[in-house]
Formats: structure tokens, sequence, C-alpha cells
């Protein structure tokens, strides 16, 4: 729902950041947009209103060698400043646990692309963006435990990016 609720934050900038990196064994994503995802994080807010979303892996507290996919929202992004809004933290939400690694890609319409929001990318959307995780699935034997990855995989599309970033 965050994705497809994206939103260009102004003409020259459309403060949607993507990229992939390679890990030890799994690649490592990180994702920055602005979206009117509806997601009231305050009483005083309504649902419309702007909202900065990160999603990011993380160390799992609660185990050491474990990681986590986490949701960060800040309320009404107000400069094109990445440095002052990541000021105001907002809140964070941990989403799944077990996450091994995940992987970004960016549909411009001909082409997809392992990063978006430098260069040519920074003044649009994407046209969609695929979403792939790799899971711990722990296989009990009769001795000991394994971590078996398993991968899923979703595309989203990104209504509000039309030719030039935004809908006719």
């Amino acid at each position: 729902d965050d994705l497809q609720a994206s939103f260009p934050f102004a003409p020259d900038n459309s403060r949607f950041v993507g990229t992939t990196s390679r890990g030890q064994q799994f690649p490592e994503a990180f994702l920055s947009f602005v979206s009117l995802s509806g997601l009231s994080l305050t009483n005083g807010s309504h649902a419309g209103d702007g909202y900065e979303i990160e999603y990011e892996l993380v160390p799992d507290p609660r185990a050491a060698s474990a990681r986590q996919l986490v949701r960060r929202a800040r309320f009404a992004p107000t400069t094109l400043d990445s440095a002052t809004n990541r000021a105001n933290e907002g809140e964070t939400w941990p989403l799944l646990t077990g996450v091994q690694g995940w992987r970004l890609r960016f549909f411009d319409g001909r082409a997809w692309h392992d990063e978006w929001g430098k260069d040519q990318t920074s003044t649009k959307l994407p046209r969609a963006v695929e979403v792939e995780l790799y899971l711990v699935r722990k296989k009990v034997g009769a001795r000991h435990q394994e971590e078996d990855p398993v991968t899923f995989s979703t595309l989203v599309d990104l209504p509000l990016a039309g030719p030039g970033g935004r809908k006719p």
C-alpha cells in the first residue's frame, strides 16, 4: 500500500530513492519515498497526509545473528533536504524477522534498474518496483537445525508514475 500510494515530492526531486548492494551472502536494500498511504501516525494527522517512508534491514535486538525488516514513517516531509527531515525520526515498526537479505529493482517503462533516485531518475517515480525477500526457513533434523533460505518476491505497480513521473 505504501508503494502504490507513493507520489513525487516536487517536480525537480521525486524523493524516491532505492538501492541494492551486495551483502556477504545476500543482497541488502534500502528504500525511501514519500507516500499518501493513509496511515495516521498521530491523532492530529489525517488519511491522505504525506509521509516519508523508509524500509531497511537492521539487527534484530532479540537475536545477535538475525536481522529484521523495519518500516520508518515521518509525518509531512517539509523540505527537499533529507538530512533535515531525518532529524524528525518519526516512528519505527519491525515488520519481519529472520530476513537474510532483500533486493529491489525499478522499472522505468523500458528497462529494469538496480537503483533509483540519482541522475536521470531523480525527478520521477519508477513505473514498478520488484521486491525480493530472502527469509530463513529452519529445517529440523535429527541432530541439529539447518537454515535454508526461501525467497518471496512481488511486483508493485506505482499508479502515479506516468510519463515524466506524474500522471497526466
